[in-house]
């Protein structure tokens, strides 16, 4: 095992996101999130997709039964909807619009720059080994602009 530090930024070029809004949610599983993700990353520009049960399960590293049930917990919760064509073929799978993507959307900031403000002393850089290092710069501007206000 090699302790490189990387910069996963742009680093790969398949990767299947789990968009925030899905990603807290603490009442949809790990798994279904996963399958989630995967579907999109089959749907690429498409608002569907057809991956089959199998080719799906793998894609996530689950059993097939699994992950049907993932996929009944993404219908479940109105996050898809499965059309089925046929005998032996495979399911058509299209993403629904949810609230929770608005809520995301709208919520974000405000969930987060507290945090931001709160936790943030400096930025990482990296040096001349090549090690990252935290750039100590005081007090974070914003932070202190805050608590100025306050």
């Amino acid at each position: 095992m090699n302790d490189m530090i990387i910069k996963p930024y742009k680093r790969w070029k398949n990767i299947a996101i789990i968009p925030n809004w899905l990603l807290e949610r603490k009442d949809i599983s790990s798994g279904a999130k996963l399958v989630y993700a995967r579907l999109c990353q089959f749907s690429g520009k498409n608002e569907k997709c057809y991956p089959s049960i199998k080719t799906l399960a793998k894609a996530v590293g689950c059993g097939v039964t699994s992950c049907r049930k993932h996929i009944n917990e993404l219908k479940k919760n109105h996050l898809i909807k499965v059309k089925r064509l046929g005998l032996r073929c495979n399911n058509r799978y299209y993403f629904l619009q949810h609230d929770w993507m608005a809520e995301d959307r709208n919520n974000f900031h405000e969930r987060h720059m507290d945090e931001f403000q709160e936790n943030y002393t400096g930025e990482f850089q990296e040096n001349h080994t090549g090690e990252f290092q935290e750039n100590h710069t005081g007090d974070n501007p914003i932070a202190k602009e805050s608590r100025e206000k306050n």
